[in-house]
């Protein structure tokens, strides 16, 4: 017998704006092509946090020839 579940309740959590720099290049290795994207600035708004992004990081991108990309904020 097939039974349906619910689906999840979601509640949004915060909305994040940030301006980046142009991306750059840091070039082929063993997992694919990395980018780095450096975050110049930004907010965090939302009903339980509110905050400053500080420059202080960025996202780094992974794009694999073999498999789904990545992202990573640092």
């Amino acid at each position: 017998m097939n039974t349906l579940s619910l689906p999840p309740k979601l509640t949004h959590l915060f909305t994040l704006r940030c301006a980046v720099d142009p991306p750059m290049e840091v070039g082929n290795g063993p997992y694919g092509r990395r980018r780095c994207v450096p975050i110049k600035s930004g907010s965090v708004q939302g009903k339980y946090i509110n905050g400053e992004v500080v420059p202080t990081g960025g996202a780094d991108f992974m794009y694999k020839s073999n498999g789904p990309d990545t992202m990573d904020m640092c």
